[in-house]
């Protein structure tokens, strides 16, 4: 989660309509993040910035309630 709110923050000067994602929060995006990452599912933000540009992030769910006929990488 930690590396998720630094590229928000590192996009942050170049969003394209900061009062909307002001409005909306890193903070309240975070704790919709743990529960998602908590429930098993994988999460994924996208932002629109200004000159045309997007960023997105995402972060994959190694979960163990998960049937997979391989092992999570782990960095």
């Amino acid at each position: 989660m930690t590396w998720l709110a630094e590229r928000y923050r590192a996009a942050e000067p170049s969003f394209l309509h900061p009062a909307d994602e002001a409005r909306i929060g890193v903070d309240f995006r975070l704790g919709l993040v743990r529960k998602s990452l908590n429930a098993g599912v994988d999460v994924q933000w996208g932002i629109w910035l200004r000159a045309g540009r997007f960023v997105s992030c995402a972060v994959v769910c190694c979960s163990p309630n998960r049937d997979a006929d391989y092992r999570c990488p782990v960095i």
